[in-house]
């Protein structure tokens, strides 16, 4: 945030009104930024994470998932998640609640990828394709905050994570 500092009054001999310079501005500190590469491991190993996910979603057939969707391989989807999870956050500098949004958007990716994929094969296969993204996200969540607190752990007890 930048904020304006007044004019300091002008030392000179009979000048009454004062300092007629324009206002200062002062400039944030660099000091407390975090390093340019914050985000962009998170990012890498999130795409990485959406890989893994969405190839096995994507390559079955459309019965085998017909009614389960994404939880037909939910507990190896809640693994994948807290893996890239506790690797992104230990791998990124940036803020783990960044870090954990990134990575709340990879089963997602995964389900919208098979919404295409079938719905250009049949438009009526996935007319409640807003809930499938919803539940994808909720069933996202508790990997991803015990992959959070792990890698919490990893960066307090790791010098070189700080």
């Amino acid at each position: 945030m930048v904020t304006r500092r007044p004019a300091r009054p002008s030392k000179a001999k009979g000048d009454s009104r004062g300092d007629t310079r324009p206002m200062e501005m002062d400039m944030p500190s660099r000091t407390d930024a975090r390093p340019a590469r914050g985000l962009t491991s998170a990012a890498l190993v999130a795409a990485l994470t959406a890989v893994v996910i969405a190839v096995p979603y994507w390559s079955s057939s459309y019965a085998t998932v017909r009614d389960d969707g994404i939880f037909t391989w939910f507990w190896p989807v809640e693994l994948a998640l807290l893996l890239g999870t506790v690797l992104a956050g230990s791998l990124s500098h940036a803020r783990l609640w960044a870090v954990m949004a990134v990575m709340l958007t990879c089963v997602p990716i995964a389900v919208m990828g098979r919404v295409v994929r079938d719905t250009a094969a049949d438009p009526a296969s996935h007319n409640l394709w807003p809930i499938e993204v919803v539940l994808s996200m909720i069933i996202s969540v508790p990997p991803i905050c015990v992959g959070g607190l792990l890698a919490w752990a990893i960066r307090r007890t790791t010098p070189a994570a700080r």
